[in-house]
């Protein structure tokens, strides 16, 4: 029978786990390159989490947009000074994703670098000398303006795949992305393995050694989400926890699913964050998702799925000057 969430974990002998590469080869996807979408009035693909000096002109940033908290702030680029990898992109169709499981077209426009800037008790940046200051605080992003957006997109546009002139927009397929019910056996049996990891049972030796009594992450609950379906997908188990002085912990695993079944693990790197599955790619609808999009907190990721696990390519980060306790 599952755990109850708060209840002492029993003595539990932890077997060495079985981590190996997917059963079948992930589907070959169609030629594109991930990108998020950092929603705002005019919202931008977000093409690098970096940029350098030497890419931007001189100037303060401006204020792009603003909403309750939550401002954007932007430098212009000089296209001569960005590499050619990123200045082809311009002109180019994207397939693009909202949160409602929305799908659309768009074109890849003009560069600049943002930033994105969330206050709780900090003033407006209002004068250039403060909007200079929030700028060094974070890492601007590379940009592109979203122009000409065409298609089904009712919601908040969350991530797009710019494609290559050889691939058509529509065979961009999106996965679907749900969250399992705790009670259903597939999320009973994700968790059941997740607790037989040696990283959660490391985690709770290290709870207990604090001064912990029951499971480390209390009554938190562990999240399932199921990329794919049932028949062919792939199964995320996460949860964190603490912080602010209390006892602080994260972890997340991933097993593949078939048939209703709970299969092998998937290797997924130590120090990867899965909050919130955002979006997912099926690039020729076999039910085998070959991209993930995850947020965490205000930073964003891309998981790619290959041979041998996951790769996670960091994505937007968002300044935040709010407190987290």
């Amino acid at each position: 029978p599952p755990i109850a969430l708060g209840e002492p974990l029993p003595a539990i002998e932890i077997a060495t786990p079985i981590v190996r590469p997917l059963e079948l080869p992930p589907a070959e996807p169609a030629t594109g390159r991930p990108a998020f979408i950092l929603h705002a009035e005019a919202p931008r693909f977000v093409l690098s989490p970096e940029i350098k000096d030497e890419w931007l002109i001189k100037g303060a940033p401006e204020m792009v947009w603003e909403d309750n908290s939550t401002y954007v702030i932007e430098r212009q680029v000089d296209p001569r000074a960005v590499p050619s990898t990123f200045t082809a992109l311009i002109g180019r169709q994207a397939a693009l994703f909202d949160d409602k499981g929305g799908r659309c077209v768009a074109t890849v426009g003009e560069l600049s670098s943002t930033l994105m800037v969330v206050e709780d008790f900090q003033d407006k940046p209002d004068t250039a000398s403060e909007r200079k200051d929030a700028w060094g605080y974070g890492e601007p992003a590379l940009v592109a303006r979203v122009d000409s957006i065409e298609g089904g997109c009712e919601g908040t546009l969350v991530a797009a795949v710019i494609i290559d002139a050889e691939t058509a927009p529509d065979e961009i397929n999106r996965a679907p992305v749900s969250a399992l019910d705790a009670t259903s056996d597939l999320a009973i049996a994700a968790n059941k393995a997740f607790i037989s990891t040696p990283e959660y049972a490391a985690t709770q030796a290290e709870f207990v050694k604090e001064g912990g009594k029951a499971a480390w992450h209390g009554t938190d609950a562990v999240a399932v989400s199921l990329v794919g379906d049932a028949t062919r997908g792939i199964a995320f188990v996460s949860t964190s926890v603490g912080g602010c002085g209390d006892f602080e912990a994260s972890l997340t695993a991933a097993y593949e699913v078939r048939d209703g079944v709970l299969g092998s693990r998937i290797a997924v790197p130590s120090d990867a964050q899965v909050a919130d599955l955002v979006a997912a790619t099926d690039a020729n609808g076999d039910g085998v998702p070959e991209l993930f999009i995850t947020r965490w907190f205000w930073n964003t990721s891309v998981w790619t799925s290959s041979t041998d696990g996951f790769t996670v390519t960091p994505g937007a980060e968002v300044v935040a000057h709010v407190c987290p306790c």
